[in-house]
């Protein structure tokens, strides 16, 4: 804690770049929603400046975010590592939401003050310090990522008032509806739908006992819908979407799930050991 202009303040920031896969479940959380539009904006306004594409905002991933900051509140932590069986890491955090993207950054800051509390001050601060800080500005304006949710909550410590902030940055490509699968008898159906959201040709990667590649050929609006067959009763699947310059050539995967085919059809999907 230190001081500036005669007033308490309490100011906390720490980033991670992460590459890994994610995805089920999560309570609505409620967030400082004009402090998060403030942000994206001034988010925005940083990478405009440096010619990168805005951000949209994901609902989702804000979910993620504002348990994040809630959680950190709550448990009075500070970190990237959540003390929570099954929430430690951010993977781990954006798989539990249901979410299968794999590329994944995040952004945490807290600002503390006395006096009333302003959450536009305070938001224009915490701004700042990211931005004053290399790997939290390398999240911000890094040229992969095309969404972002963030969460922002206020808090009280003593006789200051404030709030912490989680950014959840990822380069998302595919969008990916809720996976169904759905048995026939001997075979699952995996029934794969959403839109391709960039240039180049998907494709579905498939791994296990036996090992398929599937073109995913979307309409002109980039809306795609295809099934996955797997044998039941022959272990786990890995399941990886991804687009890449050639039909049949290498891809940047951008979601991954699990099918297990020896456990009952609506138990069989995880995403990093989230069911």
């Amino acid at each position: 804690m230190g001081m500036d202009g005669g007033k308490a303040v309490l100011r906390r920031l720490t980033a991670t770049l992460v590459c890994f896969f994610l995805a089920t479940g999560a309570a609505a959380f409620t967030g400082e929603t004009e402090a998060e539009e403030l942000m994206l904006e001034l988010v925005n306004s940083a990478r405009a400046e440096e010619g990168l594409a805005l951000l949209v905002m994901d609902p989702a991933f804000t979910q993620v975010a504002r348990q994040h900051s809630w959680e950190m509140i709550s448990l009075d932590y500070f970190s990237h590592e959540s003390p929570v069986p099954g929430n430690e890491t951010v993977p781990q955090r954006v798989a539990n939401a249901g979410l299968t993207e794999v590329w994944v950054g995040e952004n945490i800051g807290a600002d503390y003050r006395s006096g009333a509390y302003d959450w536009a001050a305070l938001t224009r601060s915490t701004f700042e310090g990211l931005m004053d800080s290399p790997p939290h500005r390398a999240n911000i304006l890094d040229p992969d990522f095309n969404r972002v949710g963030i969460g922002i909550v206020h808090g009280s410590r003593g006789d200051l008032e404030g709030i912490h902030v989680t950014e959840v940055f990822t380069a998302k490509r595919i969008e990916l509806n809720p996976i169904s699968i759905v048995s026939d008898g001997a075979f699952y159906n995996v029934k794969l739908s959403g839109w391709v959201l960039a240039d180049g040709w998907a494709g579905c990667f498939v791994r296990g006992s036996t090992q398929e590649f599937a073109n995913i050929t979307p309409d002109p609006d980039g809306f795609f819908a295809t099934v996955i067959k797997l044998r039941r009763a022959t272990g786990t699947y890995t399941l990886k979407l991804g687009i890449g310059p050639e039909e049949f050539g290498s891809k940047d995967i951008f979601n991954q799930f699990n099918v297990d085919t020896d456990q009952p059809a609506e138990r069989a999907l995880s995403i990093n050991g989230a069911h």
